[in-house]
């Protein structure tokens, strides 16, 4: 019974003084903690206005790591007060897309403009984290020279279901990279306009496997059936064959013994049976 009540004696005791840490000490440390916030807050914020490229640089990095949604207002003036380096607009538009808030996207676009690939790619990056990317500014960077960009572009239009991204898309299936192909594709299979299915038959013929994997797979998510004649000539030639035997039963519901792995002459066979259907199921 001795100990228990020490014990309770012993906590009572230090009940008491964490209340009056609570009243005085925690509330004191915060004030003082605030006060030295505010002034760290403010000579970083002064730190912008330095001559010297890398003490901005320096400041603007501080600014950053606070992850304090004040700093949106000291950065945007001063991104639009002077000319500023690309490695400047590059950590400015880095630092605006990680807070996550979208008052910057008016700035951010401005630099999604920029001549510079980096910048752009900065804003970009930046537009997607704070969720103001829209139709239009997929479609500027559908154009870009930059792969990278474009390849994102031509991904994401596809999602949007925006019907003006089809004259972007379709550009993109003449590119000379094939990433920006596939792409392409997919973007037009996911758009899901019936009108854009002459452009994918093209692609079927495409010298790169997997773009032609992609053509059919987006023709057969239009249903785009006078496409048919195209698939069988594309499992003839069974580049990618796998994945254009499954488009052609997606359309079919028959797979005419096809098998991309046995000798040519049973592919042949089963190609043949493939036309001998269309001529039965003629299609417009």
């Amino acid at each position: 019974m001795r100990a228990l009540a020490a014990l309770v004696c012993t906590v009572a005791c230090l009940t008491s003084s964490l209340a009056a840490v609570d009243e005085a000490l925690v509330l004191a440390a915060a004030r003082a903690a605030s006060g030295e916030y505010q002034v760290r807050f403010q000579t970083l914020a002064n730190g912008l206005q330095a001559a010297d490229e890398a003490d901005r640089l320096t400041s603007l990095r501080g600014l950053g790591s606070l992850q304090d949604p004040k700093v949106v207002p000291v950065i945007v003036p001063w991104l639009l007060q002077s000319v500023r380096s690309r490695e400047e607009l590059v950590l400015a538009a880095t630092i605006l897309g990680r807070l996550g808030l979208p008052g910057p996207a008016p700035q951010l676009r401005h630099l999604a403009a920029s001549e510079d690939p980096e910048v752009r790619k900065a804003a970009v990056s930046a537009l997607h984290q704070i969720n103001s990317m829209g139709a239009g500014d997929y479609m500027l960077r559908a154009k870009e020279e930059d792969d990278i960009l474009r390849l994102n572009a031509l991904a994401a239009l596809g999602h949007l279901s925006h019907a003006e991204a089809a004259e972007a898309l379709v550009q993109g299936l003449g590119h000379e990279k094939a990433l920006i192909r596939q792409a392409a594709c997919i973007g037009l299979g996911r758009l899901g306009d019936q009108a854009n299915g002459e452009k994918l038959k093209i692609a079927l013929t495409d010298p790169d496997p997997m773009v032609r994997r992609y053509a059919a797979e987006a023709v057969a998510r239009l249903g785009y059936k006078p496409a048919i004649p195209d698939l069988f000539m594309a499992l003839e030639a069974n580049v990618a064959g796998d994945y254009i035997l499954r488009a052609v039963r997606s359309m079919t519901g028959e797979d005419f013994g096809f098998d991309p792995h046995a000798p040519l002459l049973k592919r042949q066979e089963a190609i043949e049976r493939a036309f001998q259907w269309l001529t039965a199921h003629p299609v417009n």
